[in-house]
């Protein structure tokens, strides 16, 4: 006899995060200056921000409409080639990355120089299912270079630190977002297309990693928007007294869950009387970020060991597992930008330690790591205390 089906499978609560999900996503992409969309197989729009909307509707009198095709967005009343857009995007979509330099007629006929990057988007098997494509005006840039060749030289190393930060922030929404997400989907897939009603005890456990998965994606979307923030000029550091105990506590709580699968502890060893004083949406996206990688490396049935020493100077907390660790040359690369393997994919885990490691310097902080193979890994954060 089957069970009475739920009404529904979906508490309020899921449906909440989701949509605030999507919000914190619209709210990232917005955030920044920059032109940004994604595009399916065909050509065809599937996302793009306020800027990309507002540059279209400036130079042709309409807005952009999903499903729209990249040709008819950019097409030669911009000055350039079908053949050219054609190439470009048929590169992206063949697995390469692809950045240049470019002129655009403006609609009075005003040349607008864009900085460009595209990225090929990849599903879960590797397989390439779309791009996203970036495009931030360069025109002020492009014409100080004529002032003088200090100023040229200058503003070429922040036109190079624009483009390393809208990579980062492309392979992060092309890969790390796209895990929590694929999740959500899977298991409302698995609710949705079940053939015999579900028992309480699976769907409770069907909606648990619901949560654990939007709680997930909305942490890192909020940690992706503070960092975001960071990088304006005007953006001011003012260090505010954090207790490490709590927040250690308030970190590992996201991953709960998957400590509890793996029959892994966290050891939460810091004084209660322990405070660094620092950015704490910051230290609290970094410390989450080093948690979970040591959750994710940490063999069944270990410890996971968090520790902070104090002198009258500064103060020292660590992260340990005893995982796999790695090689000498891995550790050297830790917190380096890896843009590609050697499948042509985005290496998003390359990416949110590279984040990391620039929020720990804007807290004028360290952060470094020690490990050797088969003989796990411990992360360090240190920041210096104030004087009395």
């Amino acid at each position: 006899m089957d069970r009475p089906r739920t009404n529904s499978p979906f508490p309020d609560t899921i449906k909440k995060n989701v949509a605030h999900q999507q919000k914190l996503m619209q709210d990232l992409v917005d955030s920044t200056d920059a032109i940004l969309y994604s595009v399916d197989l065909s050509g065809r729009i599937t996302a793009f921000n306020k800027q990309a909307n507002h540059a279209v509707r400036l130079r042709k009198g309409v807005d952009i409409q999903i499903g729209d095709h990249w040709l008819d967005i950019i097409d030669e009343s911009t000055g350039l080639e079908n053949s050219t857009l054609n190439m470009l995007l048929q590169k992206v979509l063949s697995g390469e990355r692809h950045n240049t330099i470019v002129d655009i007629l403006g609609k009075s006929g005003i040349k607008i120089t864009y900085s460009v990057q595209a990225s090929p988007i990849f599903d879960d098997t590797g397989a390439v299912n779309g791009a996203v494509l970036c495009a931030h005006d360069i025109s002020i840039l492009t014409n100080l270079q004529r002032d003088a060749a200090e100023k040229a030289l200058s503003r070429a190393k922040e036109l190079e630190s624009w483009n390393k930060f809208y990579d980062m922030l492309l392979s992060v929404l092309a890969h790390d977002l796209r895990q929590p997400l694929s999740a959500i989907i899977l298991t409302a897939d698995v609710v949705l297309r079940a053939k015999k009603t579900l028992a309480e005890k699976d769907i409770k456990t069907l909606m648990e990693k619901l949560r654990d998965s939007s709680s997930k994606s909305i942490e890192l979307l909020e940690g992706l928007l503070h960092w975001i923030k960071s990088q304006k000029e005007d953006f001011t550091h003012t260090p505010s007294p954090v207790t490490l105990s709590d927040l250690i506590h308030e970190a590992n709580g996201l991953f709960l869950h998957d400590q509890q699968r793996k029959q892994v502890e966290l050891n939460n060893d810091i004084p209660s009387d322990h405070i660094v004083y620092a950015h704490p949406q910051m230290l609290l996206f970094v410390c989450r970020n080093l948690i979970h990688n040591a959750t994710k490396y940490a063999p069944a049935n270990s410890i996971i060991s968090v520790q902070s020493v104090k002198n009258d100077h500064e103060i020292t907390i660590s992260i340990s597992d005893s995982g796999e660790g790695m090689s000498s040359e891995k550790l050297a690369q830790l917190f380096t930008i890896q843009k590609v393997d050697t499948n042509g994919r985005n290496r998003g885990a390359g990416m949110a330690l590279a984040i990391c490691h620039d929020m720990v310097n804007q807290m004028n902080g360290q952060i470094y790591a020690e490990s050797k193979p088969q003989q796990g890994t411990t992360f360090y954060l240190k920041f210096n205390l104030p004087k009395l």
